[in-house]
């Protein structure tokens, strides 16, 4: 099953960011740093967080940690949305480190500054959504522009 990759360090934001993909589910973030479902009673459950582009099912893979979400990155990966500003990495950081493995992987930047993640970011074709206005926008440039 092909993936996506979402990473932002402010759980707020990372539900927003995943809210903008579709996933309304409950979840937390496991010891192993890594988002999971859970249910009214906060018990984990056994099964991905998932949602629908297009036809086809797409696992989402949630992190609050740039390096965790370089880990989750493979060849099943089909876009990497990241937050623009972290500790240790920035956005512009963690893209280039992720498309020098994988040359052909698309991202979403979510920032509450475009202007300033486009300036460092000046040739990347690379889409830059404002997170406090426009996370409604996101799935449907996912389903337009990212091919599945």
């Amino acid at each position: 099953m092909r993936n996506i990759v979402v990473v932002d360090d402010d759980f707020p934001d990372l539900e927003s960011a995943l809210r903008s993909l579709g996933i309304t589910d409950r979840f937390t973030i496991n010891s192993d740093g890594i988002g999971v479902l859970i249910d009214e009673d906060f018990n984990v459950l056994d099964k991905d967080m998932t949602t629908i582009i297009g036809s086809e099912m797409i696992r989402v893979l949630a992190t609050m940690k740039p390096e965790k979400a370089l880990r989750l990155l493979s060849e099943e990966t089909v876009l990497l949305m990241s937050d623009f500003v972290m500790p240790r990495f920035t956005g512009a950081e963690l893209y280039h480190a992720a498309v020098r493995r994988f040359p052909r992987l698309r991202a979403i930047i979510r920032s509450g500054d475009p202007g300033m993640a486009k300036a460092q970011l000046p040739d990347v074709e690379i889409r830059i959504f404002n997170k406090r206005q426009e996370d409604h926008l996101v799935l449907d440039y996912v389903r337009q522009h990212i091919a599945l």
